[in-house]
């Protein structure tokens, strides 16, 4: 596993990133890696401390992970399991229990010098965590529609959602971090 250090570049030498955020599950974890444009003292106090909600939805063949930190707007990251390396690729394991919470990595860097701002872990609801493994579980036994077919599956949900605001009312399960 890599050592995040606030304050340390995210990967060393690697000063540029393109803007995104994304969510992954990847050997075994919920991450959410921020890539941002130089990001405010706001920006980097909300994710830090703000309060989390996200949410997901499954439509098609894609998961689409909401979240918001404080009072920033809803953001969303597309997910294939199927786009994970393979040596890292594996399944969430079925619920060891009622109160079973994942945890997720978030990270924020600032895209433009690949410095590393924010750093939290949280955890996720039992029902969101059962609802979102479940969602990547039965993702994973669905044959890969090939990258083609998935990006015009992501731009179907787009043009029918065209916010992630929007993509709130589709959500199979909402949770606030920590509940």
């Amino acid at each position: 596993m890599q050592l995040i250090e606030v304050g340390r570049p995210y990967v060393a030498g690697i000063t540029q990133w393109p803007q995104t955020g994304e969510y992954n599950y990847i050997g075994g974890e919920h991450q959410l890696r921020l890539f941002w444009d130089s990001p405010t003292a706001q920006e980097v106090r909300e994710v830090r401390r703000g309060v989390a909600q996200f949410a997901f939805v499954h439509q098609n063949q894609v998961i689409f992970f909401l979240y918001r930190f404080g009072m920033m707007p809803w953001a969303d990251a597309p997910f294939s399991i199927h786009l994970v390396p393979a040596s890292y690729r594996q399944l969430p394991p079925p619920s060891i229990g009622p109160d079973a919470r994942a945890l997720l990595r978030i990270i924020l860097v600032d895209a433009s010098t690949g410095i590393v701002k924010a750093a939290r872990l949280m955890t996720f609801s039992p029902d969101f965590s059962g609802a979102l493994e479940a969602a990547i579980r039965k993702q994973a036994e669905a044959p890969w529609p090939g990258d083609a077919d998935y990006d015009i599956q992501i731009q179907a949900v787009y043009r029918r959602y065209p916010t992630p605001r929007s993509m709130l009312d589709a959500a199979v399960a909402r949770t606030v971090g920590g509940a």
